[in-house]
């Protein structure tokens, strides 16, 4: 953290000729360390070939055309696809697919791919179930990064207090990963009623059921819990940008690396999903769901 930002004092001292800006705020290294010593990419093609997968796609931004990828792999029947803005593109998937699907802007540094460079898969997915739709999914279970209504959020801030740059990021953030989940819901659910009351309209549209789960809790929440868990460095950024009230813990939530943090996550997600057991198992066997879904957070399936 000091490394980095004395390089930006200097390039902006300097006007850039000194030192050029540097690529990114955080190092995300260890993270391609990681994923290069534990994930086995190559398993992807072996389940392929072996009848296990039908297909696996990861979404990168192209920052040469603005377009969202799909890069997928998956049977052979599956051709790539190309919409307004977005396109699929059958390819090897490595480590560096992974490294480009989550390189948030400014805070990880663009992954180069072929002759492209590539960042978050967020930035420009303004349909972002339609890559599974296209690899052949008729029904969809989606995993949800913000409890509904805030679960065990409270914010306790006055209207005419002025937003921190922390916090504008933080729904900046917010927008990216979830508003465009729940918009395009929306959009499916629209389109599911139009199958249903006038097929001959449709023109070959399909009906595609869906079930999402969202934590019982928000990781806003959990990440208050664990941010003294975080490197003093990253804890005086978020301080000076975000200031010391739950306003940080917004952007804390997507920072967070830290072993206490994630496992608590794990932890969350197994308990919701152990309550939402009956309706899931019903979804994943292609049953009728209940009428009624218990788990907090579950929404019933369109």
């Amino acid at each position: 953290m000091l490394r980095a930002g004395a390089h930006w004092v200097l390039a902006l001292m300097s006007g850039g000729l000194v030192l050029a800006p540097p690529r990114s705020m955080l190092d995300n290294t260890p993270l391609r360390e990681l994923l290069g010593t534990h994930v086995d990419c190559a398993g992807i093609r072996r389940s392929i070939e072996r009848g296990h997968l039908r297909a696996f796609a990861l979404c990168s931004t192209s920052y040469s055309t603005g377009h969202s990828v799909a890069f997928f792999d998956g049977v052979d029947s599956i051709p790539d696809w190309a919409r307004v803005q977005r396109v699929g593109c059958r390819s090897e998937l490595g480590v560096d697919h992974v490294m480009a699907s989550a390189a948030i802007p400014l805070l990880f540094p663009p992954i180069r791919i072929g002759e492209e460079y590539f960042g978050d898969g967020a930035m420009r997915q303004l349909h972002p179930l339609s890559p599974a739709i296209h690899l052949g999914a008729d029904r969809l279970l989606i995993i949800g990064v913000r409890a509904r209504r805030a679960a065990g959020v409270t914010v306790n801030r006055h209207q005419s207090v002025m937003p921190t740059p922390g916090e504008i990021f933080g729904y900046m953030l917010d927008t990216l990963f979830t508003d465009q989940i729940y918009a395009d819901l929306e959009q499916l659910e629209r389109i599911n009623t139009l199958v249903h009351s006038a097929p001959e309209a449709a023109r070959g549209e399909r009906t595609i059921e869906t079930l999402m789960l969202a934590p019982s809790v928000d990781p806003r929440e959990i990440a208050g819990r664990h941010v003294r868990e975080m490197p003093r460095g990253l804890r005086a950024l978020l301080r000076v940008i975000a200031g010391r009230d739950t306003s940080s813990y917004q952007l804390a939530s997507y920072l967070m690396f830290e072993a206490g943090y994630t496992r608590a996550l794990i932890e969350l997600g197994y308990r919701d999903a152990m309550e939402a057991r009956g309706g899931i198992t019903a979804f994943m066997s292609g049953e009728k769901l209940p009428t009624v879904m218990t788990a907090a957070g579950v929404a019933q399936a369109t």
